[in-house]
């Protein structure tokens, strides 16, 4: 197991506010974008895709236990489903003994905070907060902190028909949920708000990321599970969009079957594992600096003062 040390280099993506209207479908193919190691020359990724989130289930809880449960099991499974041909898979479990707030201890905690929020790690208006910490281009340890301390927030579980949806005044927890997962397996947001980042980001493509109001951006970006902001009674972003399928293909394949094979001894029949796939990662051991990177989602525009 790796010992913390002093997180070198602080990366932040602003999840900013967007009004969310009548979104316009694009012909222009959009693409994904990857977290990248602090010197910017790796896209950060598991090396073992078994992730288990352990839910904390001690203190303040701003929905019940059942709910809060059940839509972190339907994220996870949202990124997990077999059908989607990726070796990703999302285990939940959960603990009253579980981390508050967020630290390198190799437990992928889920959290509401509710004590404070505050500038400049916890920035106003962030409905979420992910942090991933890693070694080289390996991701070692995520948690995701659920912005329950600022009042204008009211978190709920939506009802899943989208139009009764619309008409709630709270933010979906499981819409949140599934995004903050894409950051915990290494996605970053596929447009920026505000200002351009530094250095500015570039897609799988290698095409630089756009603002998220150029009007050049694609359709598909503006309903991307990870598009960087959200507003009260939306559960679009349950559903992975192609863009994220895609990333899931290309970064975390599925692995292949074991195949069934004569023995050679006793003539009976064993199983032996099917050949790895080319674009299949080795477990390396975790050396170097450890680096700290934080995702957040920003204050949707219905709830702005």
């Amino acid at each position: 197991m790796p010992s913390a040390t002093r997180p070198k280099t602080l990366l932040r993506a602003a999840m900013g506010a967007a009004a969310l209207g009548s979104l316009l479908a694009s012909s222009m193919a959009a693409a994904y974008v990857r977290t990248r190691s602090p010197d910017g020359k790796a896209a950060l990724l598991w090396s073992e895709t078994t992730i288990t989130m352990t839910l904390r289930t001690s203190g303040t809880q701003v929905v019940p236990a059942a709910d809060f449960d059940g839509a972190a099991r339907r994220a996870a499974a949202t990124w997990s489903a077999a059908r989607l041909g990726t070796s990703v898979l999302f285990k939940i479990a959960s603990s009253p003994d579980a981390p508050a707030g967020t630290r390198f201890d190799q437990i992928n905690a889920l959290s509401f905070r509710t004590d404070s929020w505050n500038e400049p790690v916890y920035p106003e208006a962030a409905l979420a907060l992910t942090t991933v910490w890693s070694r080289d281009d390996q991701i070692v340890d995520a948690d995701t902190e659920i912005n329950a301390a600022d009042p204008r927030f009211k978190w709920g579980v939506l009802p899943d028909d989208p139009a009764l949806a619309a008409m709630a005044s709270e933010v979906d927890l499981q819409n949140a949920l599934t995004h903050e997962l894409g950051h915990v397996i290494g996605l970053s947001h596929p447009c920026y708000l505000g200002s351009p980042p530094t250095p500015l980001e570039v897609d799988d493509k290698g095409e630089p990321v756009l603002s998220c109001s150029d009007p050049a951006l694609p359709g598909s970006v503006k309903t991307a599970t990870m598009f960087p902001s959200s507003h009260t009674g939306s559960i679009t972003e349950r559903a992975l969009s192609s863009d994220e399928i895609e990333a899931l293909h290309a970064l975390y394949p599925a692995r292949p079957m074991p195949v069934a094979t004569l023995g050679t001894r006793g003539g009976g029949c064993a199983l032996a594992p099917g050949p790895a796939p080319p674009s299949a990662a080795p477990v390396v051991l975790l050396v170097g600096a450890l680096g700290l990177h934080r995702r957040r989602r920003v204050q949707p525009a219905a709830l702005r003062t």
